[in-house]
């Protein structure tokens, strides 16, 4: 993560110690919040890992310098992917300079309008997948997040519980349809989810 070795300018008075923590402390949740949407966004552009990682480090320190700008109670990542795509896209005309191989402004900026829309739809899609789940009964809502745990193996589920596994999986499968059906519902009837 970012060291706190950076100093924001601030457009205000100095602020006291407890200010600048709650700045600090709020800064590092938003960034961890939306820290793989942003990454996502930068390797829409720049798809070589090692220079999206320099790219995403530029970032971070341009949020952090950049952050009083931000505006309170809008969108965080938002604002990111903006940064991100400007600093991607400047990364990618030097490199296009250097090495004669990238990709036309025009291209990169259908990529980033391409790419927002999809975050936008995910983010809509979880939304309406968590909403979908807490209206589950405690006890299947419980089966369901042990079965979509790394740890949880229905298998071994069915061993504790002394019944066939089988029976578990029709369960999980059964659930899955239900949330499915939910978020097909909630996002306004469409086949698709």
């Amino acid at each position: 993560m970012l060291e706190s070795s950076f100093s924001p300018q601030f457009n205000e008075q100095p602020a006291s110690g407890k200010v600048q923590s709650e700045r600090h402390l709020l800064f590092t949740k938003e960034l961890a919040a939306s820290y793989w949407r942003v990454y996502g966004c930068i390797l829409s552009i720049v798809p070589d890992r090692n220079d999206a990682d320099d790219v995403m480090q530029e970032v971070g320190i341009l949020l952090w310098q950049k952050f009083d700008q931000f505006e309170l109670g809008t969108s965080f990542t938002k604002w990111a992917c903006t940064i991100a795509f400007h600093t991607s896209r400047s990364f990618a005309r030097k490199k296009r300079q250097h090495t004669g191989v990238a990709l036309s402004d025009e291209t990169l900026r259908k990529l980033a309008v391409a790419h927002s829309g999809v975050s936008e739809l995910l983010e809509l899609r979880r939304m309406h997948l968590a909403s979908c789940v807490s209206q589950l009964a405690d006890k299947d809502r419980k089966f369901l997040l042990t079965c979509e745990s790394r740890h949880g193996s229905v298998a071994d589920m069915a061993r504790d519980a002394k019944v066939p596994a089988h029976r578990l999986y029709k369960k999980l499968n059964r659930l899955r349809q239900n949330i499915a059906d939910c978020i097909r519902r909630s996002l306004g009837g469409g086949d698709e989810i």
